[in-house]
């Protein structure tokens, strides 16, 4: 940091926006579904199976700080001169790597669909002709 290097700051200096985001907010930009309530003990077994066979965000030794509300205090960077530049939503969305479907546009999303419905269609009909060749050949 430019500020930390010309000033000769000395100490711990918290980087972060001003404020803090609503929980409902996170769960809005996160585009999180609504979870189901289990056991302690049960969530920490998922989450360490998730993020042992890559499918979980959150490293196990990480969950505590996710769990509950924090605020990191950026006053005393304030004092030595600096301003954030970016909002707490800008640096969340920034810092959060965005789920595949999220990054689809709506025109391939229809464009998928379509392709799912003939591919649908077409194997629905090899279906039902292999269904009525084997009848014919039942009734021969």
């Amino acid at each position: 940091m430019l500020l930390g290097a010309e000033e000769c700051l000395d100490g711990v200096f918290n980087v972060a926006p001003d404020g803090w985001i609503a929980g409902e907010r996170v769960r809005a930009l996160a585009g999180a579904v609504p979870r189901l309530k289990v056991p302690d003990r049960v969530n920490e077994v998922v989450t360490n199976l998730r993020w042992r066979f890559q499918r979980g965000p959150i490293p196990p030794g990480l969950r505590s700080y996710i769990r509950w509300p924090w605020l990191v205090a950026n006053d005393r960077l304030k004092d030595a001169g600096w301003h954030p530049t970016v909002t707490n939503e800008q640096a969340y969305v920034e810092g959060t790597e965005a789920k595949w479907w999220t990054m689809v546009t709506p025109k391939r999303r229809q464009e998928l669909a379509l392709g799912g419905l003939v591919v649908g269609i077409l194997a629905g009909t090899a279906v039902a002709v292999s269904l009525v060749r084997r009848a014919r050949r039942r009734h021969r």
